[in-house]
């Protein structure tokens, strides 16, 4: 709307006024674990086609001209970071899906191995599969032989054994 005399008007016009656009954010997907509807956003009233949808906090989302896709990763939440944070060695904190909620996991770092869903990880060290310091790294596979390792603790390192196969029946800790 406006109007000048003697001169062109200065129009302005909030896009979200237009009941087709605020409908449209209004009926777009709810951010994850809220009831909260998106909602329509013209920063700029001299201008058309820059409206956007904004999806409810804690998304951050936003699309132009429809609806947004309204994701949280779950990771950037205090809750679920410092469960993984937490453990010792400090576990990877991954949200492979964001548009879902209580699927984030911690993950094992480093030559560990492990993963639990909304959870610190049971991590393990198999050092027959494994890559570290202590680990067995082909060693066993190279004499023909096979590689166990039956204590996995993360503080349970260098007893990995070759095993003959049968019917030999020697072994060797830590070495081929």
């Amino acid at each position: 709307t406006g109007r000048a005399a003697g001169g062109a008007a200065a129009c302005a016009l909030d896009e979200c006024d237009v009941a087709a656009n605020a409908a449209t954010c209004a009926g777009g997907m709810r951010t994850p674990g809220t009831d909260a509807a998106q909602e329509c956003h013209d920063a700029d009233h001299t201008q058309t086609g820059d409206w956007v949808c904004r999806c409810a906090p804690p998304s951050h989302a936003t699309q132009a001209a429809g609806p947004a896709s309204c994701g949280v990763d779950e990771c950037e939440g205090d809750a679920a970071a410092a469960t993984c944070a937490s453990e010792q060695p400090p576990q990877e904190c991954v949200d492979e899906s964001p548009l879902t909620t209580g699927d984030w996991a911690c993950r094992c770092t480093g030559p560990a191995a492990g993963e639990a869903t909304a959870a610190a990880a049971a991590c393990v060290l198999d050092e027959c599969e494994a890559v570290c310091s202590t680990c067995e790294e082909g060693a066993c596979e190279r004499a023909e032989q096979r590689c166990a390792d039956a204590a996995t603790g993360l503080d349970e390192t260098g007893d990995w054994v070759c095993e003959c196969y049968a019917p030999s029946t020697e072994t060797a800790v830590g070495a081929a």
